[in-house]
């Protein structure tokens, strides 16, 4: 057991190794944990002023978090040290909901206009904008690949999106009777699960259940 947080732990990913365990908590501090051992490493207060709700591995030195206030993704050691930050407030973009690929190369973006828009982040560069034309996005996820995005709606709608070409969404399903809440993707792209809040969570088989997403404009 791993005590030291003093308020709610939102993330713990394992490093690369699967001996170094990172959490992250309400009260904006980051902890690096010996797991084998239980030992702490180090404490990293956050510089945000709210909580730190996305932590990703990237391998077995270095892990990102996403910071919401400033918008900022940044990258550390696990010595603790700051090593990478990338801004990603735009103007043009009312940020809603935000995720970071398991491989921590990819952000997506998804903003309150119905905008997404994916960062490449050691580029520090965009790599797609993508018009959802939706009002809101309420959820977004990368595939494990980063070779798609996918999007979730307040009406419980669900998009697939190749980021190659993202001028229309390649698959479109209405999910949930209800907002969709959150989202993953297996690593391996052959599923995405969803959650509403009609209190449902759903298991696609992007194969088996073909014939339930439909192409846009059928």
């Amino acid at each position: 057991t791993l005590t030291g947080h003093a308020t709610i732990v939102t993330s713990v990913p394992f490093l690369a190794d699967s001996k170094t365990l990172v959490g992250a908590a309400d009260e904006k501090v980051i902890k690096i944990w010996d797991a084998t051992t239980g030992k702490l490493l180090q404490s990293i207060k956050g510089d945000g002023t709210t909580e730190i709700p996305v932590l990703v591995a990237v391998n077995d030195k270095t892990f990102r978090i996403w910071s919401p206030n400033p918008n900022v993704i940044e990258t550390y050691d696990v010595t603790g040290k700051r090593v990478d930050t990338l801004g990603v407030d735009k103007a043009d973009l009312t940020l809603n909901c935000l995720c970071i690929s398991s491989d921590g190369s990819r952000t997506a973006l998804g903003g309150k206009e119905g905008k997404a828009r994916i960062f490449d982040i050691p580029g520090k560069k965009v790599v797609a904008d993508i018009n959802t034309g939706k009002v809101e996005i309420a959820d977004i996820c990368l595939s494990a690949d980063n070779k798609f995005l996918i999007t979730a709606d307040k009406e419980g709608g669900v998009s697939i999106w190749d980021i190659s070409k993202p001028t229309k969404p390649l698959h479109q399903i209405k999910a949930h009777g209800k907002k969709v809440q959150a989202m993953a993707a297996s690593k391996d792209g052959k599923r995405v699960a969803t959650a509403g809040l009609d209190n449902v969570v759903k298991v696609w088989d992007l194969a088996r259940d073909a014939d339930q997403w439909r192409q846009p404009g059928i």
